[in-house]
C-alpha cells in the first residue's frame, strides 16, 4: 500500500482531485460573478458588497494555516469531506438572507469552509502520486479551479437573466451536493486499496526520504526565506483577485457595458489562465526549473502588461486581453509558488503545513484586494487604480528575486 501504480487509478485521481478544487470554485467564486448584479437588485454599495468577499478571504487566508497544520495529523479525505458540506451549507443561507450583515457572516463561514479544502487536496496528491505524476495533478488541479470561474461566468449571466441572482447560488448548491456524494465513495475506496494516510505514515516517509526533524515555525519563516515567498504570494493574491472580482465593474464603468455583458466578458480570465498554466509549466520542465525565477519573471511581464493597459485604456479589446494577460501572470505566480515551493519541505515533515501558509497570503492580497480596491477605485479613479497595480507586480517582482538569491546561497 503506498502510491498509486496502474494507469486507471492514477487517471482516477487526476479526475477527482480536480473535481475537488473545481466544486470549491463553484461554490467560492459564485459571489464574485453576481457582484455587479447584486449591487444593482438591491441597491446596496460596491463597497459594502465587498465586506462578505473581505470577510471571506480573511476566514480562507487564516483558515488555511489552521488548514494546513491539522492537514499533517488528520485524516486528509474527512477535511475535503467537511469544507465541502459547510460550503454547501452556506451557498443556501446567503441568498435566504441577503442582508449585508448576515452576508458577511455567511461568507465568512464559507472561507473557512473552503480552506478545508486545498491543504488536505494537496497532501493526497503528494502521497499517493510518484513525483513525475504530481506536476501534472497541479496543472490539473488548477485547471480545475479556472474551469469552474469559466462556467460561473457563463452560467451566472444566464441565470441572472431568466431567474435572478439568488438562483445562482442555488446551482452551485445543487453541484456541490451531488459531488459530496460521490467524494464519499471514491475516499472510501482509496483508503481501501492504498491505505490511510496518518502522521506516523508521514514520519516514515520523511525519514525514508532523509529529511530531518522539523523545524519551530519561526525558523522554518526565517531561516528558509519563505517569508519573503510569502510576501510574493501576497502580491499576485493583490492582482489575481482584484482583477478577477473587479473586471466587470472596471469595464462597466469605463466602457458603459451592461452589467451582463460586463460579467460575460470577464469569461476571457479563466480561458487565459487555463492556457497560461499549461504553458508555464512546459517552460518550468524545459527552461527554467526554478520556480522562484521564473515566477519572478512573469511578475515583469504583468507590470509591463498593466503598463500597456494605461496607453490603451481607451480601445475596449485591448483593455479584455491586456486584463486577462495581467490574470493569466497572476494565476502563473499562484501556481507555480504554492504548487511547487511546497514540495521543498515535504522530506522535513511540513508539507501541508507550508502548503497552508504559502496559499493563505494570496488570500490575505484577496481580502485586502476586495475592499481595498473597490473604496481606490471610486475615490481616485481607474487609472490611479491601475498604477497601483504596476507597483504590486514589480514589488511582486523585487521578493521573488531576493528569494531565488538567497535560496542560491544555501
Amino acid at each position: 500500500m503506498g502510491k498509486i501504480t496502474t494507469k486507471s487509478q492514477i487517471t482516477l485521481m487526476y479526475v477527482f482531485t480536480s473535481l475537488v478544487y473545481f466544486m470549491s470554485y463553484i461554490t467560492r467564486v459564485n459571489y464574485n460573478t453576481i457582484l455587479v448584479e447584486l449591487s444593482s437588485a438591491e441597491n446596496i454599495s460596491r463597497s459594502l458588497l465587498a465586506l462578505p468577499l473581505t470577510a471571506s478571504f480573511v476566514t480562507y487566508g487564516f483558515g488555511q494555516i489552521i488548514s494546513g497544520w491539522l492537514g499533517d495529523k488528520f485524516d486528509p479525505f474527512k477535511m475535503i469531506s467537511s469544507g465541502l458540506g459547510l460550503s454547501a451549507l452556506m451557498n443556501v443561507l446567503l441568498p435566504l438572507f441577503p442582508k449585508p450583515q448576515l452576508m458577511i457572516v455567511f461568507w465568512a463561514v464559507n472561507g473557512f469552509a473552503q480552506a478545508l479544502i486545498y491543504p488536505p487536496l494537496m497532501k493526497i496528491t503528494a502521497h499517493y502520486l510518484a513525483e513525475e505524476n504530481y506536476s501534472k495533478a497541479c496543472l490539473l488541479i488548477t485547471i480545475g479551479s479556472h474551469a469552474a470561474t469559466l462556467l460561473m461566468y457563463i452560467v451566472a449571466p444566464a441565470i441572472i437573466s431568466v431567474s435572478g441572482w439568488k438562483f445562482v447560488f442555488g446551482f452551485s448548491f445543487l453541484c456541490a451536493v451531488v459531488f459530496f456524494v460521490v467524494w464519499q465513495i471514491y475516499a472510501r475506496n482509496i483508503k481501501k486499496n492504498y491505505g490511510v494516510i496518518t502522521a506516523q505514515n508521514e514520519r516514515k516517509t520523511t525519514e525514508n526520504k532523509g529529511g530531518g526533524q522539523p523545524g519551530s515555525l519561526k525558523a522554518l519563516l526565517l531561516s528558509s526565506g519563505l517569508i519573503i515567498i510569502m510576501v510574493a504570494v501576497v502580491m499576485q493574491g493583490f492582482l489575481r483577485d482584484g482583477i478577477t472580482t473587479w473586471m466587470p465593474a472596471y469595464l462597466s464603468d469605463v466602457f458603459s457595458l451592461s452589467n451582463e455583458i460586463s460579467i460575460l466578458t470577464t469569461v476571457i480570465l479563466p480561458i487565459f489562465s487555463i492556457i497560461s498554466s499549461y504553458v508555464i509549466l512546459k517552460i518550468k520542465t524545459r527552461l527554467c526549473n526554478d520556480e522562484l525565477k521564473l515566477a519572478g519573471i512573469v511578475f515583469l511581464a504583468a507590470m509591463a502588461s498593466i503598463v500597456l493597459l494605461l496607453l490603451f485604456r481607451e480601445n475596449i479589446v485591448m483593455s479584455v486581453l491586456l486584463l486577462a494577460f495581467t490574470s493569466a501572470c497572476a494565476y502563473s505566480v499562484n501556481f507555480l509558488l504554492i504548487c511547487f515551493v511546497p514540495v521543498r519541505f515535504e522530506k522535513y515533515g511540513r508539507f501541508s503545513l507550508v502548503t497552508g501558509l504559502v496559499n493563505s497570503c494570496t488570500y490575505v492580497g484577496a481580502a485586502i484586494s476586495m475592499y481595498g480596491f473597490a473604496v481606490v477605485s471610486e475615490k481616485y479613479g481607474w487609472d490611479f487604480t491601475l498604477l497601483l497595480w504596476a507597483v504590486i507586480a514589480l514589488t511582486g517582482f523585487l521578493c521573488c528575486f531576493s528569494a531565488f538569491r538567497k535560496w542560491n546561497k544555501r
